[in-house]
């Protein structure tokens, strides 16, 4: 069974995708699956704002709720078409959509609101789709929350010790695995107060401190750490669940306002990390685990990190990449089995994972095109083994002219959504698919392939004749689609390869690598004595990328006034 998993977590950046297929469960209860895709897209700007300027403690009208509840629904539904149009259909898709508002008071939870309308997904893919997954829980008297403890559970059960799932999302949560249960609940804060002060302040534009580096170089304010960890939130005893109903910019600037001092904003980053490093750890210890699995953007948080194996010595603390479950992934995941459950006849949360009394099937079910044919229940899962998919049957190959559709579409989704880090919203919105098009006809477009560019509107039905002596297009290929490229040149004796372009869905998967060592191999086979390539200054992660195949900047710097960016030169020796 194949399930697409879609969710907006609580830190309202954009929507992760997974899709997932499902093998039949085994006798003993084991569940296999493979992830074939994963996705992260951003929020269009505009949606963001319009979002997050309705979320609490500001007002709205019903009439705003109903505009994001079909925006939302329409952008969960383009992307669900983009995952299903490359990687193939899905059996079922599961949304949970953008939660908007969590009601609880004390120690119970009320009620919940998800937005974005199923019907937009079940009539733009013609499948079932499942959504308003927490309700039901709150209904039975639990909390709808942490939904993780479902999938921490079924990766971490049968460990010997005492382990945890732990999430870093907006909100932290964990899953605590003892010999008499499950026992799950959200901590408090994760990056919500950070990305509160990153935005507010303007310190990134991507309104998150990536890799903590803003942290780093911020000192912790302690009158206001020890004002914030009064909060009596942290004295309530699970199950227990919150959000940014109650951790939201409003709340910090109320404690920064009672202080007789000013805080400068970096040790506002400094001092929020440390508030999530001292509430999870606190959990954490007192429930004395051994090793801990970490997810969430937060994972990526080496300040963060480190804080916490600082504050746990002893507790081995493990990204849950290692365990065979993608970090970035995780909650996408999540989705995909909470809809094979439903589907089943199962639960989808565990006993003890949300605080109702007893397990309930989870979510409501829109027709897709042809109705609703669910099978017979089956037996609950009782172990989950999942293997990653997406690096599998690649091809690398020379590029084609008619490979130029597939190449625009591929670079414009790195330029709007793994660039959005790096490039000024007009620089990304300039370019449009018409300019894409045009640009990447005359570079892609060796002279020997015939027409000019008044004439090339024909290209795409054309084949190419082999690539000229000194340039080549590199493309990696999966199931018959375009999944990177690059290109590379040779001049004299000095060789250039151009910037890497990987399918967002696919990165991490050595896609880039097996492009880079392909064009080195190449260019070195051409008596090349010298290598470069350029690169933006400001992606952090590329660069780590390159710096790990022995890539070093020279010095050199360039700015394309027509793109904005500033790039560097990268330079290595060939060996």
């Amino acid at each position: 069974m194949r399930v697409l998993g879609l969710i907006s977590g609580t830190s309202h950046d954009g929507v992760d995708a997974a899709l997932v297929e499902f093998d039949r469960l085994a006798a003993d209860g084991g569940l296999s699956g493979r992830l074939l895709a994963a996705d992260s897209v951003p929020y269009p700007d505009q949606l963001r704002t319009q979002l997050t300027s309705v979320l609490p403690p500001q007002a709205t009208s019903l009439a705003e709720v109903c505009r994001l509840d079909t925006a939302i629904g329409q952008f969960f539904a383009q992307v669900a078409a983009q995952v299903l149009d490359r990687f193939g259909p899905a059996d079922l898709v599961v949304s949970h959509g953008q939660t908007v508002y969590h009601w609880v008071e004390g120690n119970q939870a009320l009620g919940t609101l998800q937005l974005g309308q199923p019907a937009w997904l079940a009539e733009r893919l013609g499948c079932p789709v499942l959504s308003d997954l927490r309700a039901r829980d709150i209904a039975a008297g639990g909390h709808g929350a942490p939904l993780a403890s479902l999938i921490d559970a079924l990766v971490l059960g049968g460990r010997k010790g005492r382990a945890a799932g732990l999430n870093l999302g907006g909100i932290a949560n964990i899953t605590v695995l003892t010999p008499a249960g499950v026992q799950a609940y959200d901590t408090g804060p994760a990056n919500a107060l950070i990305d509160a002060v990153v935005v507010a302040a303007g310190l990134h534009p991507s309104g998150y401190d990536e890799d903590g580096a803003i942290a780093r170089r911020g000192r912790i304010d302690h009158q206001l750490l020890a004002d914030l960890e009064a909060d009596p939130y942290y004295l309530l005893p699970p199950p227990k669940s919150t959000g940014k109903e109650h951790f939201h910019a409003d709340y910090l600037r109320a404690h920064l306002d009672r202080l007789d001092h000013a805080v400068a904003p970096a040790d506002q980053v400094a001092t929020m990390t440390a508030l999530t490093v001292s509430t999870v750890a606190a959990a954490l210890r007192q429930a004395a685990v051994e090793l801990v699995m970490v997810s969430g953007g937060g994972a990526h948080n080496q300040t963060l990190m480190a804080g916490l194996a600082q504050a746990l010595p002893g507790v081995e603390i493990v990204v849950s990449d290692s365990l065979g479950l993608p970090a970035d992934a995780k909650e996408a995941i999540l989705m995909a089995l909470i809809g094979w459950c439903t589907w089943h006849g199962q639960p989808g949360v565990v006993t003890g994972g949300t605080g109702a009394p007893a397990p309930r099937l989870l979510g409501s079910l829109t027709p897709g095109r042809d109705g609703l044919r669910l099978p017979q229940p089956t037996g609950p899962a009782r172990s989950l083994s999942l293997s990653d998919a997406r690096s599998d049957q690649f091809q690398l190959r020379d590029g084609q002219v008619d490979d130029l559709a597939q190449v625009v579409e591929i670079f414009l989704r790195c330029w709007r959504h793994s660039y959005r880090q790096i490039l000024p919203q007009p620089v990304r919105q300039a370019m449009t698919d018409q300019r894409a098009l045009d640009l990447w006809r005359t570079v892609w477009t060796p002279p020997q392939d015939g027409p000019s560019q008044a004439e090339s509107s024909q290209l795409i039905d054309q084949r190419s004749p082999e690539p000229v002596a000194d340039r080549r297009r590199l493309v990696l290929e999966r199931a018959g689609r375009v999944a990177g490229f690059t290109l590379c040149r040779l001049d004299g004796d000095s060789g250039m390869i151009g910037s890497l372009y990987v399918d967002p869905a696919l990165q991490g998967q050595g896609c880039g690598r097996r492009l880079l060592a392909a064009a080195e191999t190449w260019l070195k086979s051409q008596g090349a004595t010298q290598l470069t390539l350029w690169a933006f200054a400001a992606n952090a992660p590329g660069l780590a990328f390159y710096a790990a195949q022995g890539w070093r900047p020279d010095g050199a710097e360039r700015v394309e006034p027509e793109f904005g960016p500033l790039e560097i030169r990268l330079r290595r020796e060939p060996t």
